[in-house]
């Protein structure tokens, strides 16, 4: 990544540019710009922008951007081949946990287990009206027919 950055900011002073009129010209921030001639490519959060970024500066500069960024992907191909594999393990077991949880909490929580049997819970509000009124009915009746039995 020093070698792009090196080659643009030679680029750059070639063609007697400061970083002002590089950032008016293409909108690429001024701190992005040093830190693409410094080949950090830390400072960077999205590897995409970066990409993008070096992509315009280097149409701007009138240099061959396919070969900027053949050489940005071998980078990026041997940055990232020098992980440890543990460490991507790792990150891809945080990531499924994460998956996981956000599936459960956006799902009803259902529990799926042998020794737990989990049932959903019945709604009594429609039918107890109605038991209540048979109820006060049948004590009405039984009040009646004992009235009409001992009369």
């Amino acid at each position: 990544m020093n070698e792009i950055g090196k080659n643009f900011k030679m680029a750059r002073s070639d063609a007697g540019l400061s970083l002002e009129e590089v950032e008016k010209d293409t909108g690429i921030p001024i701190a992005s710009i040093e830190q693409i001639e410094e080949g950090s490519i830390g400072a960077f959060k999205d590897i995409f922008v970066l990409r993008d970024y070096l992509t315009t500066y280097a149409k701007y500069l009138v240099m061959d951007e396919t070969k900027v960024l053949d050489k940005f992907n071998e980078y990026m191909f041997e940055y990232t081949t020098k992980l440890p594999t543990e460490r991507i393990e790792k990150a891809m077991r945080k990531q499924k946990i994460k998956e996981e949880i956000e599936e459960k909490e956006s799902n009803s929580i259902k529990v799926s287990t042998p020794y737990l049997s989990f049932q959903e819970k019945t709604s009594y509000k429609g039918i107890i009206v109605p038991l209540i009124i048979i109820g006060v009915l049948v004590i009405i009746t039984l009040i009646w027919a004992v009235n009409m039995v001992y009369r």
